[in-house]
């Protein structure tokens, strides 16, 4: 059960479960906006009969402090002992924040009105996938705060990118085109739907459409969104989410509308053919430095790696 404030109403939509660090423990709490321009607090009592009450927010999170306008969506990011928080308001106000978990405080932030209207989601993602960073060209990246870029989806303009966030902040927007043909962006989700190694990101509207981008690298090495699929429903979208939702080893794109719950799942005869171009072919092999790099020692490692790297893809 909850302890609920009974003189505000809270939205869903951006309900978080977030852990802080409290002394040398993890604990999991429970972040609910509200329209009184506040964030609301719930940590698991242990002295109580309540299982969660309410506590001040400002203690463990300084960065949802002094808003203008009420949160309709948030998302935080946790890289060793600091928090990158990105949240959107109903005014269109959008602020980002690195916080350092071991004092509480903010370090930086960077905040911006460029978007007229409710702010419909923010979240934060990488170029490069997930799966990828421990396979191939990409094994040897690790995620890090300087990567992290922020897609922002709105009620009334076009959705947007903003770029090298630690670098630029919100400075460096870049609009997907088309996004704001098909009425509002209701919600988003980033993967990689096309196995490229690649995040694409996905919007869900209320003009009943999926449209999915892919990053383009020019010449120059600018970056660029290109719609490269789009879907058409019966009803609104609003709700995306992209796992393993049969546990087959293949995730499938779960849509959420005004009719229901849609699950759209990848070509099985696309997928084994990518599953054994993969296993055909061999992975990266790294020998430590001081190792000994004779030709027994070499093929006992590519042996490891190639067993390893079977089970990971199966």
């Amino acid at each position: 059960s909850f302890a609920m404030n009974p003189y505000y109403s809270v939205r869903t939509s951006p309900f978080l479960r977030r852990r802080i660090l409290a002394g040398d423990q993890w604990e999991t709490v429970f972040l609910l906006p509200g329209d009184d321009l506040k964030v609301h607090m719930y940590r698991e009592s242990f002295s109580s009969e309540v299982c969660y009450q309410e506590e001040p927010s400002e203690v463990w999170f300084p960065e949802l402090q002094d808003l203008p306008s009420s949160v309709t969506y948030m998302d935080m990011r946790l890289i060793g002992h600091q928090r990158l928080s990105a949240l959107g308001c109903q005014s269109g106000y959008l602020k980002c924040a690195l916080v350092d978990l071991t004092s509480s405080s903010v370090v930086k932030y960077w905040s911006s009105k460029l978007i007229d209207g409710p702010i419909t989601s923010v979240k934060f993602f990488t170029f490069v996938s997930k799966d990828a960073r421990f396979k191939g060209e990409h094994s040897n990246i690790t995620e890090s705060l300087s990567e992290f870029h922020l897609l922002v989806g709105s009620a009334v303009e076009l959705a947007a990118v903003f770029l090298n966030v630690m670098e630029q902040g919100l400075s460096n927007p870049q609009a997907l085109p088309s996004s704001h043909m098909h009425d509002s962006v209701l919600c988003t989700e980033v993967a990689d739907v096309n196995w490229d190694g690649e995040n694409e990101l996905v919007l869900g509207t209320y003009g009943k459409e999926i449209l999915v981008y892919q990053v383009k690298r020019k010449d120059n090495d600018a970056i660029a969104f290109e719609l490269v699929w789009q879907r058409s429903f019966a009803h609104p979208l609003h709700c995306l989410w992209y796992g393993d939702l049969t546990n087959d080893g293949l995730c499938e794109l779960v849509a959420v509308s005004m009719g229901g719950v849609h699950i759209l799942q990848h070509n099985l005869q696309q997928a084994s053919a990518w599953c054994v171009r993969r296993l055909s072919t061999p992975p990266a092999v790294t020998i430590p430095d001081g190792a000994a790099k004779d030709e027994s020692s070499i093929h006992e490692t590519l042996h490891a790696e190639l067993s390893k790297n079977k089970l990971n893809d199966l």
